[in-house]
């Protein structure tokens, strides 16, 4: 099972790559385009800025007026004119906050525990990314140390062993040894 997520970039390379970045802008675009780049931009961050303040003050009051109808409509509308003059110059703008690089977290074993591993590891990204969930106590790379090499493999039978993420619980068992393998998910038709 592997999943792959995208993060921002470490702190350490974010001059390495602010550098690469702007080595290549230079060298990919005109001073002109770039600061025409620069000025659209920033028309585009303050349109989104003033269309976010302006959405927070119309969800907290119960009537939308007329006329916020049409600012709002207005900002939209030049957010979309702004992105679409920024599209070809995209590159000169692209700060370092906004770079991300995969992460790849693979589980690699001999036993078929699809469902498990595939459960696992979507818990454990999950609450890794996704703010509104409980987030992990311990780095994704510690989690998938402890069920490689720490959470003992059932023996076959009628044992199981329970691994828990915080109010998740997960089981791996083996089928005896006069039973079929486990197989899961699979239709065997004759």
């Amino acid at each position: 099972m592997c999943v792959t997520i995208y993060e921002p970039i470490v702190e350490q390379q974010q001059s390495e790559y602010k550098q690469i970045a702007e080595t290549w802008t230079r060298e990919n675009y005109t001073t002109d385009e770039i600061e025409h780049a620069c000025a659209t931009n920033e028309k585009l961050q303050n349109s989104q800025k003033q269309l976010e303040e302006l959405r927070k003050s119309c969800a907290e009051d119960e009537d939308v007026s007329p006329a916020q109808e049409a600012q709002i409509f207005e900002l939209e509308e030049a957010i979309v004119l702004y992105t679409s003059l920024l599209a070809p110059y995209s590159r000169a703008v692209t700060s370092v906050e906004n770079i991300h690089v995969p992460k790849a977290i693979a589980i690699v074993c001999k036993w078929p525990f699809y469902t498990l591993f595939k459960d696992y590891l979507s818990v454990i990204v999950a609450r890794s990314i996704i703010p509104d969930m409980t987030s992990l106590q311990l780095s994704i790379e510690r989690y998938i140390t402890n069920i490689c090499n720490e959470i003992p493999l059932p023996p076959p039978g009628k044992f199981e062993v329970a691994i828990g993420i915080d109010e998740l619980r997960l089981h791996i068992w083996r089928p005896p040894l006069n039973c079929l393998p486990i197989i899961q998910n699979v239709t065997v038709s004759s």
